[in-house]
C-alpha cells in the first residue's frame, strides 16, 4: 500500500513535520507495494550491467504518488493545469524512481561535459538540463538531441528504462528514472517540493 490512503492525514503530516523530517520518515524509510524490492533489485542489476558501476538497492528510491499515495502538486502540460494537486495514485500514474549514485551520475555527466566542450558556443547553452543539474539531478528528457550527436551512455539510460518497462514480472510499464548525484541532493530537492506544498496548505488561494 502507499504510505497514505487518506489525503487529509497526508496534509496533516505535511503541516506537522519539517520538510526534512517528512522526507526521512515517509520517503526515505517507507516501502511501497507498487514497486517492491525485487523490482528495485531488477533496476539495479540492469544499470550495473549496462554501465559497469555498482548500483545497489539502497541507491534507488521510489518517490511521488506511487510512494506516498497522492501527488503533492498540480500537473502542468504545455503550460496548462492538467491535473490537480493531491490527486490519488492510479493506474495511469508514473512510478518515479530516484537513482542516487555518484558513480552513475559521473559517467553520464562526463559524457555530457565532453559534448558541451565540442560545441561552438561558450558557455554551452544547456537550457533546462543545466537548470536541473544545479539541483544535482540529471533529467534524461533534457539530454541534448541534435542531428548527428550520439551520446551513447545517455542513450543507454533510455534503453535501460525500456527494459524495465517491458518486463511485466519485475518491472513496470510506467517507470521513469531520475539520476541524482547522491541521496543528499535528492533530499534537498524533495524537501523543497514539500516546503512549497506546505506553504500552499498554510495559505490557500
Amino acid at each position: 500500500m502507499p504510505v497514505f490512503s487518506n489525503v487529509d492525514v497526508l496534509k496533516e503530516e505535511i503541516l506537522a513535520l519539517s520538510p526534512s523530517d517528512f522526507f526521512d520518515r515517509y520517503i526515505l524509510h517507507e516501502d511501497t507495494e507498487h514497486f517492491g524490492n525485487d523490482r528495485i533489485d531488477f533496476v539495479a542489476e540492469i544499470l550495473t550491467d549496462t554501465y559497469g558501476v555498482a548500483v545497489n538497492r539502497e541507491d534507488i528510491l521510489v518517490v511521488g504518488s506511487s510512494k506516498i499515495g497522492f501527488a503533492m502538486h498540480d500537473k502542468f502540460k504545455n503550460g496548462v493545469n492538467s491535473a490537480p494537486a493531491f490527486r490519488s495514485y492510479g493506474v495511469e500514474s508514473d512510478i518515479d524512481l530516484s537513482i542516487c549514485s555518484e558513480s552513475l551520475f559521473k559517467v553520464l555527466w562526463h559524457e555530457l561535459s565532453e559534448f558541451a566542450c565540442r560545441q561552438k558556443s561558450t558557455p554551452y547553452r544547456s537550457g533546462d538540463l543545466g537548470n536541473y543539474l544545479a539541483y544535482g539531478w540529471l533529467r534524461q528528457d533534457h539530454f541534448p538531441k541534435l542531428p548527428g550527436a550520439r551520446l551513447i551512455r545517455c542513450e543507454n539510460l533510455q534503453v535501460c528504462r525500456g527494459r524495465v518497462r517491458r518486463n511485466r514480472a519485475r518491472g513496470h510499464p510506467k517507470v521513469d528514472f531520475g539520476i541524482f548525484y547522491n541521496i543528499e541532493h535528492l533530499k534537498l530537492y524533495q524537501s523543497r517540493s514539500i516546503r512549497l506544498c506546505r506553504q500552499k496548505l498554510e495559505k490557500p488561494l
